[in-house]
Order: C-alpha cells, then structure tokens, then sequence
C-alpha cells in the first residue's frame, strides 16, 4: 500500500532582472534590478500569501530552504540573502556598496542572513545556480515573523564575490516556506 506524503512546504520564486549596467561587482555589493535610486531600485519583495492561503497579516514562518537560478552562465559565485520584515533603508541601488542593514533597520532586520554556497562555473553554457538547506551551510531553518500589518519578507542581495554578471539576465531566488502552527 502506498503511503501519501503530504508536505507544509511552499515554494516561493520571485525574480528580477538585473540591471547590470555599470559593469563587474566587487565583493559586497548589491544585486538588484536598477542602479538608480528613483525608480526600480527596490528590494526583492516575496508575499507569503501568495502561497499560504489565510496567511495572517503579521504571521511567521520558517524558511526551511532557498535556491538561486541565475542565467547568467559560469560564474563561481557566492551570495547572501538579507532579509527584512519592512523595506530596508540602506541602499538598494544595483551594484553599490552594501551598506544593509543600517542601525535604523534593526526592529526590521531578521538575522540570520541566508548564504548561498559558492558555485563552481560550469562552463560557457551553464547557468549558475545554488541552494540552502537545514542539511548545508546557511542559516536555515530559520524562523521569520511579518511586520504587524503585512505579510511580506524584503530581501537585499548581495554578492561576497567579484564577478560580471550580464546586463538585462534573470536571477530568480526561491524561498521554501513552512508555515508556523
């Protein structure tokens, strides 16, 4: 007889395309979908509602993984995922200097950040892709509580590696979610 598994678990994908325009990364700087302040420059914006249904304004949940998909081929690359219950103040501009989370954003900052491991380029055609999980190195589980009035978890991306990343590619960050009973 066979045994229905039924799993908590949600998949939460939000991309961006990213800028890219002003050239290499340095170490530490954010990734992002526009290197000007006044229009796209946001952070990664992830609605729990949109996969758990009655999800209530203010919940929690465990983030229990994490994957990222960058079409951007062969790149040895290693990023952090900072994550925030409110848009974080620092700066958001693609490829400047990470200065998150600022001391105004310590109610908001939920430590600690998600490490993606570093990646191996893969070759001409490969895109770079990497995950977390509670079985590798990078901070989850972890459990992460919404402001009082919303639902949402803001994300700052940031690369701890120099690297080129080409202008106008997608970089898609997954979030596997539980909700907290």
């Amino acid at each position: 007889m066979a045994r229905e598994v039924i799993s908590r678990t949600r998949t939460l994908p939000v991309e961006q395309v990213i800028d890219a325009s002003l050239g290499a990364y340095a170490a530490g700087d954010v990734v992002g979908a526009d290197d000007d302040c006044t229009t796209l420059a946001v952070p990664w914006i992830f609605d729990i509602r949109d996969v758990i249904d009655n999800f209530p304004i203010g919940g929690a949940v465990w983030i229990v993984g994490a994957e990222l998909f960058n079409e951007t081929e062969n790149q040895a690359v290693q990023y952090d995922l900072l994550t925030f219950n409110a848009t974080p103040t620092g700066d958001l501009r693609d490829n400047a200097a990470n200065d998150n989370p600022l001391k105004g954003d310590m109610a908001s900052y939920c430590a600690p950040r998600i490490s993606f491991p570093l990646t191996t380029a893969g070759g001409a055609t490969v895109a770079t892709t990497m995950g977390v999980t509670p079985n590798t190195t990078g901070g989850v589980p972890k459990l992460f509580r919404c402001a009082a009035a919303d639902t949402k978890i803001y994300g700052v991306l940031v690369t701890n590696t120099a690297y080129t990343q080409t202008a106008g590619d997608t970089i898609r960050v997954t979030l596997h979610l539980e909700p907290v009973a």
